[in-house]
């Protein structure tokens, strides 16, 4: 099939963002500090963890890795959270999730100082980030949006479909969506006729975790497809679409991995470092 498609490359559009930062923190002559707490042994949990160092060591920002035993107590962790609250060299405090299933995860996670919320994820972050008013935009949102903004599709002027609609992913992009896009439709597993909302869409966020599930029929041709679904399929990380069968059909996609994943690290990072620079009196401005 004749096709004009255009990859867009999440670990070259994150390395212009690393690299916008990390100029912003030479200048400031700060040290940003991200502290990323984790309780279990998860392997993938384990790598997202290691790609959030490696980028934080890129531009300068501290890492912090607080590795608890899986069978620790929530008022254990909760501890620790107010600690790093009250440490001026930490800028961000994350928590890693899954968290082991005893644990109080909200608990946990509103534990979390406003200030230094990067992930969005305390009810109090995510409140004021619905009702438009954020400290930090969550970094899958940011990062979606920053993907069809490189794409040249405006999310003002397209009708948007979702797919999926989950905690962590789909609602923060949701979320942003609802604020920014001319029609937005949102679908998850209770959707009737799945494929006629999809079909509609300029834009397609695919936000699942179920493999193949996006196929050529359900995509309209020319469409931006921005594939922020991940799931281990016959010994390889995937992403929700049929990628080589759907892709000419695009006018852009995202690859998995090395597209929705490394944006959105970046985008934590982003986070990081406003927070550093709003504490200091100065805003990071990233364009």
């Amino acid at each position: 099939m004749d096709s004009m498609y255009k990859i867009l490359d999440g670990r070259a559009i994150a390395q212009k963002i690393k690299n916008r930062l990390k100029k912003k923190v030479q200048a400031s002559k700060l040290r940003p500090g991200l502290a990323v707490v984790f309780a279990g042994s998860d392997p993938a949990s384990l790598s997202y963890i290691r790609a959030k160092e490696r980028a934080a060591q890129e531009i300068d920002v501290q890492f912090f890795f607080y590795k608890l035993p899986s069978k620790s107590l929530t008022k254990h962790i909760v501890a620790l959270i107010e600690e790093l609250n009250q440490r001026k060299d930490v800028h961000g405090v994350i928590v890693q999730l899954p968290l082991p299933k005893h644990l109080n995860r909200s608990h946990i996670l509103n534990a979390i100082a406003l200030e230094k919320d990067v992930d969005v994820l305390s009810d109090q972050a995510k409140k004021l980030f619905e009702n438009g008013r954020p400290v930090f935009v969550p970094p899958p949102a940011s990062a979606a949006m920053e993907l069809i903004k490189q794409s040249g599709k405006r999310a003002e002027q397209s009708v948007v479909t979702l797919v999926g609609h989950g905690i962590l992913v789909g609602k923060p992009i949701e979320t942003l969506l609802s604020q920014k896009a001319k029609t937005l439709f949102v679908c998850d597993q209770k959707t009737q006729l799945l494929s006629t909302k999809t079909r509609k869409a300029d834009i397609l966020i695919s936000a699942v975790g179920k493999p193949n599930l996006i196929t050529a029929s359900m995509v309209k041709k020319g469409a931006v497809l921005i594939d922020a679904g991940t799931s281990r399929h016959q010994g390889k990380i995937v992403g929700d679409v049929d990628f080589d069968r759907v892709a000419p059909k695009t006018s852009f996609i995202t690859p998995v991995p090395g597209g929705v994943g490394p944006v959105t690290v970046a985008m934590l990072i982003a986070n990081v470092v406003k927070a550093a620079l709003s504490n200091s009196k100065k805003f990071l401005r990233l364009d």
